[in-house]
């Protein structure tokens, strides 16, 4: 079958100067050429409708090797097919189509930080990222209904992709709704939910899972998506997975025989698509009704602290806006609302786990 372009194993092929002559406008057609063949090649694969925060975004794949990478952790969201779609999103790779990606007019020196490409991101209303460690291309043209994701080889997706996928997509596309992904895990009751935010290894995973195995509901882990209404803030869910290392697992050993990669726990995180396990949970909005910073103490019991809200926003702020592409001062203007929004606590996370529940569920009921 007939090739596009050239692809080396595993990552992008730099066209190996910064001065190249294409645009991201021609690269970007050349790239939906591309995708126009795999899709052609590949076995016919029906696409998958999703309700994202109030939005319906439609996935097509080119064939069948990316869907386990992308839609355990959206199954939650499936919706049927509707006459009118927001986003439509191509996926595809190159090992399974045979069909490679054109060259980008990059070079590999124009790799920056968050998955950004100097003198590129937002070039000409394009969001183009590209992420070296897992090897995914996100594209998106300016007001356009369309995008697309790329990876070479779809067996080599690391697990922190599957566990978040299309997250870059997502991020600009929501950001053009007025809506904004946030860093965290949000859980509760039909009464609302709060927001648990912070700093890694602060106890947001385990304090979520917690909250889960003792019969609250679900909304997100990792990255949820947070919208300021007419009647107040919203978070929505967007993937129902959650991430814990061995250590987290042994404090919550309920959730052992859970783990989708329990085979390689301890070589990298493990992960928990909740929605296999407890499908009657998992929501996908809910109000908020308090914005929580966990940190983990010698307590016995848990307890909640009022907290300024200037603090809260610096504990939400940098994980949120570090790891997003193109994340820049309307995020933080956002962020600053969302803060001010609500009140603001600290839980100080106790020994059992049961209790720290008990205690969320108690402060919800009475935000209400």
């Amino acid at each position: 079958c007939r090739r596009i372009g050239v692809a080396s194993p595993g990552a992008m092929t730099p066209v190996g100067s910064s001065q190249s002559t294409t645009s991201i406008a021609q690269f970007y057609r050349a790239a939906w050429s591309a995708n126009k063949e795999a899709n052609r090649l590949a076995p016919h694969t029906p696409s998958v409708w999703l309700n994202v925060g109030g939005a319906v975004l439609r996935l097509t794949f080119a064939g069948e090797a990316m869907i386990p990478n992308v839609v355990p952790a959206l199954a939650h969201l499936c919706i049927d097919p509707r006459p009118r779609v927001d986003l439509d999103i191509a996926i595809w790779d190159s090992v399974s189509t045979k069909v490679n990606m054109p060259p980008p007019p990059w070079s590999s020196g124009d790799y920056i930080a968050r998955g950004e490409i100097r003198s590129h991101s937002g070039e000409g209303g394009f969001e183009v990222a590209y992420q070296p460690g897992s090897g995914h291309l996100s594209m998106l043209q300016g007001n356009s209904r369309r995008a697309m994701v790329w990876t070479h080889d779809a067996s080599q997706c690391p697990y922190w992709e599957r566990a978040a996928p299309l997250r870059t997509l997502l991020h600009w596309w929501s950001s053009r709704r007025g809506q904004q992904l946030v860093h965290g895990a949000a859980v509760g009751t039909a009464d609302g939910a709060i927001l648990l935010t912070g700093k890694g290894g602060s106890g947001k995973s385990t304090t979520a899972l917690s909250a889960l195995l003792a019969g609250l509901d679900y909304i997100g882990d990792d990255y949820v998506l947070c919208q300021l209404t007419g009647a107040g803030a919203v978070v929505h869910s967007l993937f129902n997975t959650a991430k814990l290392d061995r250590e987290a697992f042994q404090r919550l050993p309920e959730l052992s025989d859970k783990i989708a990669n329990a085979d390689r726990l301890g070589e990298e995180k493990g992960v928990i698509f909740t929605r296999e396990h407890f499908p009657q949970q998992v929501c996908r909005s809910r109000v908020m009704r308090a914005i929580v910073i966990p940190c983990v103490t010698d307590r016995v019991s848990s307890r909640m602290v009022p907290m300024r809200a200037a603090l809260a926003y610096l504990a939400l702020t940098p994980t949120t806006v570090f790891q997003l592409p193109g994340a820049n001062q309307p995020a933080l203007a956002f962020l600053k609302q969302v803060v001010e929004s609500l009140p603001c606590y600290q839980l100080e996370l106790g020994r059992d786990p049961a209790q720290t529940a008990t205690l969320i569920k108690q402060f919800i009921e009475q935000l209400a």
